[in-house]
C-alpha cells in the first residue's frame, strides 16, 4: 500500500458501493494511468476514539477554522469476520466541545498542474458515513488558491458533483469525476470541507479513502 505517489499504477476501480471493510484498497480501472495524486492512508499513524492523529499527507493542508485543533484524522477498522484492516481519514464534530465555534474543517490536496499533462484527468475517492445527523461534506475545486492557509476562504471554490453515501456504514465510490474542464489550468487544488457542530448535534462522521487524481489513458 502506498501513501503519496506519482508512479504509474495499473489497478482497477469499483464503481459500486463497497462493504464496510474493503479487501482491495486501491481497486480501480485496469486500463489506465499515471496517478497525479493518491492517498489511501495505509502507511499513516492512526488514533482511536477521541485520541486523534491528524492526517498529514505531504504537501496537503488540514485546517479547522473553529480553532479547536481538531483536524481530519486517521483511523482504522478491522473486520472481525475477515481480520482485514483498513485505514482512512475521518472527521466528526462529536468529539468537539459544544462551547467551541462550529467546525469548518478543510483537507486540501497539494497543487496539481493539469496543463503540463498531455491528456485530461479524472478524480475519484471512497466515502463512508456513520451516525448521520446533518453535518455536511462538500468536495470543492479551485484554480486560484495559492496554497496558503490564510487564502482558503478568499479563494474561489467550485463544488464538484460527486456521489456520497445514502446509507450509513457502507463504503460508497464517488464515481469518476471528469476533470477535462480544468485541463488548461496550472494551479488546481481539490478540497474536502466538513461543516458540523457539537452544540447543534450536527455530528455526522465522514470517512475518506482511496483519493486519486489520475490521467485518462
Amino acid at each position: 500500500m502506498k501513501n503519496y505517489f506519482k508512479t504509474i499504477l495499473f489497478t482497477a476501480i469499483t464503481l459500486v458501493t463497497l462493504s464496510c471493510s474493503k479487501e482491495d484498497d486501491f481497486a480501480v480501472f485496469s486500463d489506465y494511468i499515471p496517478v497525479v495524486i493518491g492517498e489511501n492512508y495505509e502507511n499513516s499513524d492512526t488514533g482511536s476514539g477521541s485520541n486523534e492523529v491528524a492526517a498529514s499527507t505531504i504537501g496537503w493542508l488540514n485546517v479547522n477554522f473553529a480553532g479547536s485543533g481538531r483536524l481530519w484524522n486517521v483511523k482504522s477498522y478491522t473486520d472481525p469476520a475477515t481480520d482485514i484492516k483498513n485505514q482512512f481519514a475521518e472527521f466528526s464534530s462529536f468529539y468537539s466541545n459544544a462551547s467551541d465555534p462550529d467546525d469548518e474543517v478543510w483537507m486540501i490536496t497539494s497543487k496539481m498542474n493539469f496543463a503540463e499533462t498531455p491528456i485530461t484527468e479524472s478524480f475519484t475517492f471512497d466515502c463512508q458515513t456513520r451516525f448521520s445527523n446533518t453535518a455536511v461534506l462538500k468536495v470543492l475545486i479551485s484554480t486560484n488558491f495559492n496554497g496558503e492557509e490564510n487564502n482558503i476562504t478568499s479563494a474561489t471554490w467550485e463544488e464538484l458533483a460527486v456521489t456520497l453515501p445514502s446509507t450509513d456504514n457502507v463504503w460508497t465510490n464517488s464515481g469518476v469525476i471528469d476533470m477535462s474542464n480544468y485541463q488548461t489550468f496550472e494551479n488546481v487544488y481539490i478540497a474536502f470541507k466538513y461543516t458540523g457542530s457539537k452544540s447543534t448535534g450536527a455530528t455526522t462522521t465522514f470517512r475518506l479513502d482511496n483519493i486519486r487524481v489520475f490521467e485518462n489513458k
